[in-house]
């Protein structure tokens, strides 16, 4: 299993390269932005530079979101098509791959009303149809990724179940991410299984025997490097880490 984390603001390029020399992390969320329920853009100018150090990732497009949270919540299979457009302007402008997998994110749990359903299908269906990209789905395990499976077919599913819900302190080198198929949904490929929900969850690595830290995060587990490309494993991302686990000798704090 690999690790991976997700988190709103981007922390920096020198904090993501620390965190790729010194630490098990293998892929990292980056939100394509702004998108109706994700105004935040700090994500889309270092696409190019994280694929560059070799990190995966986890594209994600925060759409119409259900009544009564944050967010735009305009569900309809219209609007699902018009969001499919807007993730391919979103991604080209990032710098995203041909071919990449796009999370859609679904924020609410249980079971998704016909109009929700209605718009992810129509997403879905309008990125595998009309887009460079392909689509995915970032939801609650069980119930709500079943449904949407059940509705648009067999595509990655990226699950959260937090069996963390913070404050926690987690010490990167000795953190070892959980299969995804225990998550609640024997299909995801991706578990959101860490959440900064009650309190912080802040990741502790060394660097040069010194201390780093990075506070406010979700953190995942997959069963590939690349959650982006699931089916490429022989892309530049997998060859250079390999390369590091290979030839670093001891890592991972200890210095």
């Amino acid at each position: 299993m690999h690790l991976g984390f997700d988190r709103s603001d981007y922390p920096g390029d020198a904090v993501m390269q620390s965190l790729w020399d010194n630490t098990p992390l293998a892929f990292a969320a980056a939100y394509l932005a702004p998108a109706p329920s994700h105004p935040n853009t700090s994500w889309m100018s270092a696409v190019s530079t994280l694929t560059g150090m070799g990190w995966g990732l986890a594209p994600v497009f925060v759409g119409q979101q259900a009544p009564g949270g944050p967010g735009s919540h305009v569900l309809t299979a219209a609007q699902g098509t018009v969001d499919a457009q807007t993730t391919e302007s979103l991604g080209q402008t990032a710098g995203l791959a041909p071919g990449a997998v796009v999370y859609l994110d679904v924020e609410i749990g249980g079971r998704l009303t016909p109009d929700h359903l209605a718009y992810v299908a129509a997403w879905a269906n309008s990125v595998t149809a009309e887009t460079s990209y392909n689509p995915g789905v970032y939801c609650s395990f069980s119930q709500t990724a079943a449904q949407i499976t059940a509705e648009v077919g067999t595509i990655p599913v990226w699950v959260f179940h937090p069996v963390d819900a913070g404050p926690s302190q987690i010490d990167l080198a000795t953190e070892n991410p959980p299969d995804p198929t225990d998550s609640g949904f024997a299909g995801a490929l991706v578990w959101q299984y860490r959440m900064s929900l009650s309190g912080s969850v802040n990741l502790n690595w060394t660097d040069s025997a010194t201390p780093k830290h990075l506070q406010q995060v979700d953190l995942d587990s997959a069963t590939c490097l690349d959650p982006s490309h699931p089916d490429h494993t022989d892309r530049k991302a997998t060859r250079r880490r390999k390369r590091q686990l290979e030839h670093s000798g001891p890592r991972h704090g200890a210095h």
